[in-house]
């Protein structure tokens, strides 16, 4: 039942296992190919890591980093500790950046490939398979899968539960044939590390254990399944301690693909099998059993059964059992079935090693340059990043920004708190609710009556901001949009003065101005009737000799003026651009409203007779 003894080599006929299977020679021509394996994974796991932004599970990864208790906020969450509680010591070592962060899932893809090794050599011993081929084959689809290259580019646990139950495999089937209290332990405690990175992934863990009451027999079998007893036992205090908590929390996970619809394995076999799954899938089923060639005759085995038994209740029996759970929590998604894919990746490396060359290695190429030049396992992530950076030169040090987002706001505050300058204040104020709703309705209040100007990201429902905000007489005074969804909203929120700081001839207000040391000033416009013409302001800058030196012309908000509506709040931001670099000293920044007569340039008089108006002096630093 333990290491078949005969083996196919590569140059034909059969042999004995002692001449491909002789350990240094193995591991020498294992190391040949793995290394460039590894490389390959390197390149096809850091290509594009950093090109899309966080997004809101992610954004929930980080913000625990900054959680001076993160574990008060997982009892609350649907989410066990382990992974987190790793990452936050990485995150102590390696910093907060995007790319930083990603890496910890990319290295444990990284293990993954090398763990799978080990695993597939016991299989293949198991087997009488190629103890060289299937090890190496394995690596190399494992290095191409789509759902572990897309995950190793995820701040999430996805990879990771990959390591613990390949980890968990190799002890398993390594306590098997050479027994060994040490083998043992890895397995247990390998089955322990995953229940504590990510609940759904021990589903596999049932698996073994059913699989072991097939396979094993008498005192083994015994100590086996009080081994899986032992694994429950270490994770049933989390669990008794959480998991009302959490069974609250899964209610509000949205249901992505309804488990009656046929359309989730389209989805399965689409995101594992990819594009070829009529080739991937033959594969796989081919892995089931062992091909034996002999001369010019060939013939299928179906023993040993044990390797495809495991292999296949690892697959099957996880996924029916997370569909069954789905009828009452909704559970599936397809990144979190992401468990199945050493599963896979093995069954069609099994396959692949049951063809004869030249086929085989025909098919392999096949397969590689499918893996490299296609994208089967993929989302799209919200652009948060790329709408800080648009609209944070826009948010200053003298306003706040608050994020209002009905899911989690983590990664909007992520993404502006690496962009906006360390002194402005950004608050997720869906986060607030959540972890500290005892302080939220008296501060919130608070907070608002002691700004001028509040910025507020906004996507949700929640209306307690806005109420508040209208309550303590701010004015909305801009609207900014997004192309990627219709439904978010960047909002400006001024007081407005009593007296504004300047009145022009034609009925034109400057309700306030203000400026700042990285040339933006801010003009907040309106007017006591309709204006009869379209007019430009410009914001200028001048230097101690008074020289223009940097300057900004442009329609209030890209609005005509004409078209005003009296009653209308015009924010007017402006980023002055220099004519060249400036030194270090103090300007006058101004501002001048003008309009287009034919070729000529007629400046709007303020009531007391100013074609231009001083709004201050700065002063910028070396």
């Amino acid at each position: 039942m333990l290491a078949a003894h005969r083996v196919r080599t590569e140059s034909g006929p059969m042999q004995t296992a002692r001449f491909e299977n002789a350990l240094p020679n193995l591991i020498v021509r294992r190391m040949v190919w793995l290394l460039p394996i590894l490389l390959l994974a390197v390149i096809t796991r850091f290509w594009g890591i950093n090109d899309q932004s966080l997004w809101i599970d992610e954004g929930f990864t980080w913000y625990l980093t900054q959680s001076p208790n993160p574990i008060f906020i997982l009892t609350r969450d649907v989410h066990p500790p382990l992974y987190f509680l790793m990452f936050d010591g990485w995150v102590a070592l390696t910093g907060d950046s995007v790319l930083a962060m990603r890496t910890f899932s990319l290295l444990a893809s990284l293990i993954s490939i090398a763990l799978i090794v080990p695993v597939a050599d016991e299989l293949a011993r198991w087997r009488g398979a190629s103890r060289l081929v299937v090890p190496v084959l394995a690596a190399l689809l494992l290095t191409l899968a789509d759902s572990e290259n897309f995950l190793a580019q995820e701040v999430r646990s996805y990879t990771l539960q990959t390591t613990f139950i390949l980890m968990s495999t190799w002890g398993l089937l390594r306590w098997i044939r050479r027994g060994g209290t040490g083998w043992l332990l890895l397995w247990t405690l390998s089955n322990v590390a995953l229940v504590y990175t990510f609940y759904l992934a021990a589903l596999v863990a049932v698996a073994q254990g059913l699989w072991v009451l097939f396979v094993l027999r008498g005192q083994k079998r015994i100590i086996a399944v009080g081994a899986l007893i032992a694994a429950a036992l270490m994770a049933a205090p989390w669990l008794a301690g959480t998991l009302g908590q959490q069974s609250d929390n899964l209610v509000m996970v949205d249901r992505r693909i309804l488990s009656e619809d046929i359309g989730i394995l389209a989805d399965l076999a689409l995101r594992w099998l990819g594009r070829m799954w009529p080739l991937t899938g033959a594969l796989l089923l081919l892995g089931l059993v062992h091909v034996r060639y002999q001369a010019e005759d060939w013939r299928v085995r179906w023993k040993p059964y044990a390797p495809a038994l495991l292999l296949i209740l690892w697959l099957v029996l996880s996924l029916v059992l997370t569909f069954i759970a789905n009828e009452w929590l909704p559970l599936y998604q397809p990144r979190r079935v992401n468990f199945i894919t050493g599963a896979v990746v093995l069954l069609i490396a099994l396959g692949l090693a049951n063809i004869q060359r030249p086929a085989r290695w025909l098919l392999v190429g096949v397969l590689v340059v499918y893996g490299l030049t296609t994208v089967d396992f993929w989302r799209d992530k919200q652009p948060w990043r790329e709408m800080a950076a648009e609209t944070a030169p826009y948010i200053h040090e003298d306003a706040i920004l608050l994020v209002e987002l009905g899911g989690d706001d983590y990664a909007p505050v992520y993404h502006y708190q690496h962009t906006l300058p360390e002194d402005v204040l950004v608050r997720g104020l869906t986060s607030w609710r959540r972890y500290e709703p005892d302080t939220y309705e008296a501060g919130l209040p608070a907070l608002l009556d002691a700004q001028q100007t509040v910025w507020l990201f906004y996507w949700g429902k929640d209306t307690s901001a806005l109420n508040w905000l209208d309550q303590i007489g701010f004015r909305r005074t801009e609207e900014i949009t997004v192309d990627f969804n219709p439904d978010v909203f960047l909002w400006r929120y001024d007081r407005i003065p009593d007296e504004p700081q300047a009145v022009y001839e034609n009925g034109l207000l400057l309700v306030k101005a203000n400026t700042y040391d990285d040339l933006a000033v801010d003009l907040l416009w309106a007017s006591d009737g309709p204006l009869d013409a379209d007019y430009t302001t410009s914001a200028f800058l001048l230097n101690s000799d008074g020289q223009l030196v940097a300057q900004q012309d442009s329609a209030p908000d890209s609005r005509p003026t004409s078209q005003w509506n009296p009653a209308t709040l015009v924010y007017d931001g402006k980023l002055m651009q220099p004519v060249g670099t400036l030194p270090a000293g103090d300007y006058t920044v101004g501002v001048v409203v003008y309009r287009h007569d034919g070729d000529d340039l007629v400046r709007l008089l303020t009531t007391d007779g100013q074609d231009s108006l001083i709004l201050g002096t700065l002063h910028l630093s070396e």
